[in-house]
Parts: C-alpha cells; structure tokens; sequence
C-alpha cells in the first residue's frame, strides 16, 4: 500500500514538473497553440484525477488512524491544499505560456519563402500603442521576439520588401532588417 501511495506522489510530482517546464519553453507559433493548450489540459485532467485518487486514499488512511471529525478536517485540509495548488498552477501557467492573459493579440504573419523568414506581428499594447514582431525559430515551432515598435499599433504598420532587407514603418520610426542575417536597425524619424 505505501509503494502505491509512493508511486502516486511521484507521478504527481512529475506532473508538476512537466508543466514547470512548459512554462519555460518559447512561445510557439500561432498554428500550434492548439496542440499546446490540449497537452496542458490533458496534463491537468491526469494531475486532478491523482489529486482525487490520493485524497480518497488519505481519507481511508486517516479514518484508520484518527476519529471521524479529525480525518474529515485533515483531509478538508489536503483538498484545500491541494484545490488551490492546482489553481496557482494553472495561474502560472497560463502567464507563462504563450503570452497568457496580459500578453499581446496576434495580429498578422508575414512570410518570406525565399529567405524561408517568418515574422508574427502582435499588438502589445497596454497604456501605449506597442508592436512586438518576432521569427519563427527554423526548425521548430517556437519564436522569439527580434524587435519591437514604440507608439504604433500593427495595423498601422507600413511594411515594404528591397532585395534582402525589409522595411517596417510607423509613425516615427522606421526598422530595417537584413531577411538572411536577421540583423535589425532602427532609426527615429520623430517630428518636431
């Protein structure tokens, strides 16, 4: 019985570990989020059915032990605990995942075949207008962010294409980037 219950909180801690490591992970491509979002809920489902699975095996543990009142208080106690480390969890990873609930809105993708570059365009914007653009990593699905766009929101973005470098512009700045050593220059065009 002891292994069991052992084998159960290291499946759990693994779990939690896995999901750690989610966070860490780069943001992937907007086409894959969907694949991100059912691994992590399979994840949670797997890690609430243990927390239920452990908590029925704490409760006939603590009946065996204690009275009735102490083994419904101490396992209300493991429930509690255990409801709102699922819910800190879940809150972390959220924030860490993609951009979570305070990140940017994906607005557009821009794709160069010939230099096999993609940039994602993403609104970032809280008080002031923010840009971000970020590249697809080569190989996998993940991206980073390579430059971002003061006070200018992605649809006023004016982006045009001269041999191998790109040019974005916004209302006072303007950003070039060679396409194949993905090197970026920014210059300020700020009116006064």
């Amino acid at each position: 019985m002891n292994k069991l219950k052992t084998s159960y909180i290291i499946f759990l801690l693994i779990l939690f570990i896995t999901l750690g490591i989610i966070i860490l992970l780069p943001e992937v491509i907007p086409s894959f989020e969907w694949l991100q979002a059912i691994i992590i809920g399979s994840i949670y489902l797997i890690i609430m059915l243990l927390v239920y699975i452990l908590l029925i095996r704490l409760w006939a543990y603590l009946q065996n032990v204690f009275d009735k009142t102490r083994a419904i208080i101490l396992t209300l106690i493991s429930a509690t605990v255990a409801t709102l480390g699922l819910l800190f969890s879940f809150i972390f990873t959220s924030l860490g995942v993609g951009q979570g609930y305070m990140g940017g809105t994906f607005y557009k993708e821009l794709y160069f075949p010939q230099d096999k570059v993609t940039l994602y365009l993403y609104d970032d914007s809280f008080l002031e207008p923010l840009t971000t653009v970020k590249i697809k990593n080569k190989k996998w699905p993940f991206m980073k962010d390579i430059f971002f766009i003061e006070n200018c929101y992605p649809s006023e973005i004016v982006s045009f294409r001269h041999n191998d470098s790109l040019e974005m512009s916004g209302k006072d700045i303007v950003v070039k980037m060679n396409l194949k050593t993905k090197k970026v220059k920014k210059i300020n065009i700020r009116k006064e």
